[in-house]
């Protein structure tokens, strides 16, 4: 275990606030984790982020409020990313023992930043991120540290001439999920709402099982005709007005296949639905980094079905906590939906427990710092 006690700036992206409440926001939630974990282990933490957010160590705020929508790219939105990334560099430079930036936008100005540093890298933009592109910026990562969330982001980076050091996958607090051994005949899809993201595979094989289908999510900015066209016309209830989801869709009357639209859900909104599902389905068509609901399913002792793109099938034990399907493959997710009965709810939650605590990611990095700051100690002699 780590025992130095360290000042430990995060550096946030500027889209969402950091807060325990957060209603969607992977990479917010991981640093909140971050966040508590180090409070609780004696470290001095600090957020940059912000000025809504609430972090439970330090705020260090650098725009007035986050930016929001992160797929609006106007006038306005470019500035405050700017001046989100001027204000964590005069933060970073104030002292700090090491600084972790979670905002790929800081990879250009990486180095800038005096304290050892490193950039952890949620996701992947292959339009953007590649060597051919910034083959400057390529070259200099080898000086860098870089950090991914799953070994399949690591070797994406790395096929784009790229240079990344270490991988640690997420964690959450697992003890904190509602766990249920007994099932409600429900399916569940829940996340950004978006073709990118599959939810109309989610449709189809519900109907295809003739099973319920709940859909929690938000709808991305970009994406109102995807919903409008290819997921509304297949809901039969809208409760996105109710503050208990779960609630909302028990009292619905019986009988009949329901497909429920039920909204964005918060932590303590989303923990039932995970806890109370037949199965997750998780259809994304993206090469998602290491997608955090994988987890919270598992550690609510839901099994999930997932194409297996990215860094999921390392979040998956195929056939123990879940099934692992080809990409598009409507027919092989509808299978594995009706084999998911198979699951035994305790594995799901075993397999949680023992890899994707907050604590054990929080340790990981501690021990990434400890290396980083040595290295940087070394240099200076």
């Amino acid at each position: 275990m780590h025992e130095e006690k360290l000042r430990i700036l995060q550096i946030a992206p500027p889209f969402l606030p950091i807060r325990e409440d957060i209603v969607y926001g992977g990479i917010e939630r991981i640093v909140w984790y971050l966040d508590r974990a180090y409070k609780e282990l004696g470290h001095e933490s600090s957020i940059a982020a912000p000025a809504d957010s609430s972090p439970l160590g330090k705020l260090e705020p650098t725009i007035n409020a986050s930016i929001g929508d992160f797929n609006t790219f106007n006038r306005e939105g470019t500035f405050l990313r700017i001046e989100h990334i001027a204000e964590t560099i005069k933060h970073a430079n104030s002292g700090f023992d090491v600084v972790h930036a979670h905002d790929d936008n800081l990879l250009p100005f990486l180095s800038l930043i005096e304290s050892p540093s490193l950039l952890t890298l949620h996701s992947h933009y292959p339009d953007f991120w590649q060597s051919k592109n910034h083959p400057k910026l390529a070259d200099e990562t080898k000086n860098l540290n870089l950090v991914a969330v799953s070994h399949a982001l690591k070797e994406q980076y790395e096929k784009d001439g790229f240079s990344v050091r270490f991988v640690v996958h997420n964690g959450i607090e697992v003890d904190k999920f509602i766990y249920a051994d007994k099932k409600r005949d429900y399916l569940l899809s829940l996340g950004l709402i978006s073709p990118t993201k599959g939810v109309h595979y989610a449709v189809q094989t519900a109907k295809s099982l003739n099973k319920d289908l709940i859909i929690a999510g938000t709808i991305d900015g970009q994406c109102g005709e995807y919903f409008d066209e290819q997921i509304k016309p297949h809901i039969t209830h809208d409760i996105s007005d109710k503050e208990d989801k779960l609630g909302g869709y028990l009292s619905l009357p019986k009988g009949g296949r329901k497909i429920v639209y039920v909204g964005g859900v918060n932590d303590v909104q989303k923990k039932p639905l995970f806890a109370n599902a037949e199965v997750f389905l998780l259809p994304t068509c993206l090469e998602d980094s290491l997608p955090t609901v994988v987890i919270e399913s598992a550690a609510s002792g839901t099994p999930v079905v997932a194409f297996g793109r990215g860094g999921v099938p390392e979040m998956i034990e195929d056939c123990k906590t879940g099934f692992i399907v080809e990409k598009g493959n409507l027919g092989g997710m509808i299978n594995a939906a009706r084999e998911s009965a198979s699951i035994n709810p305790k594995d799901c939650r075993k397999f949680a427990e023992d890899n994707f605590g907050y604590k054990r990611m929080a340790q990981d990095y501690l021990n990434i710092y400890s290396q980083i700051m040595e290295e940087a100690h070394s240099k200076t002699f």
